[in-house]
């Protein structure tokens, strides 16, 4: 598995950038990921720079809690024309409209159909295939805004835990994921740097200092 994550406004800690909107590019062996934590127009800007190819993603995520994520989606699914799009199905309601406000462009061609049956919506809790699972913290009321929902990703006998989740403590997050996934969790990243364990028995490698842009093989 390789990571890189990259961001919009990265802020510097430590003598490291850290990311607080960050998007993760997760290599596996069968998948090349886009997890988006925040600002929609890094995944677009920054992935070049990073030396990903966008042509090459199969699944790009934008989970709830992300602000605009439709402005720069319309430029991905027109560089990228085979890549899944995972949407929370209980997203801002803006999203959603400025999202066919988009497609409309296209109606009068196939091109519209054609990115329409590239979407797939998430439910809270959805496993996507055998080594992706998505889900919340805490239940919210129905009348909250939507929760930012995190991944629990499988690789080569390695689970990471991507945390996407503001208003939970990173012990929270990860011992919700282990009684999801059924083992533990190795590796943790985190939305910002204040989201660091505080258990004295957490033992996962905490990855959120991680530079900006310089990949991690685990």
């Amino acid at each position: 598995m390789k990571v890189t994550v990259f961001t919009e406004n990265p802020a510097k800690v430590y003598g490291r950038m850290i990311s607080y909107e960050p998007t993760w590019h997760i290599r596996t062996r069968n998948h090349s990921i886009l997890f988006v934590a925040g600002k929609s127009d890094s995944f677009w800007k920054y992935a070049g720079q990073m030396g990903i190819d966008i042509r090459s993603i199969d699944m790009i995520l934008l989970p709830q809690g992300c602000e605009d994520p439709m402005r720069e989606l319309e430029r991905f699914l027109v560089h990228n024309q085979s890549a899944k799009v995972y949407l929370p199905r209980l997203t801002y309601e803006k999203h959603f409209f400025e999202l066919c406000n988009k497609m409309f462009v296209y109606s009068s061609t196939n091109t519209m159909e054609k990115w329409l049956e590239r979407i797939v919506f998430m439910d809270e809790t959805m496993q996507i295939d055998a080594g992706i699972q998505i889900f919340t913290g805490k239940v919210q009321d129905m009348y909250q805004l939507p929760q930012g929902q995190s991944m629990i990703l499988t690789d080569d006998g390695k689970t990471a835990l991507f945390i996407n989740d503001e208003k939970e403590t990173a012990d929270f997050m990860q011992e919700k994921a282990q009684t999801l996934y059924g083992g533990d969790i190795n590796y943790l990243f985190y939305k910002t740097p204040y989201q660091g364990c505080v258990g004295k028995d957490c033992s996962t490698c905490k990855m959120n200092e991680m530079t900006m842009g310089k990949a991690v093989v685990i």
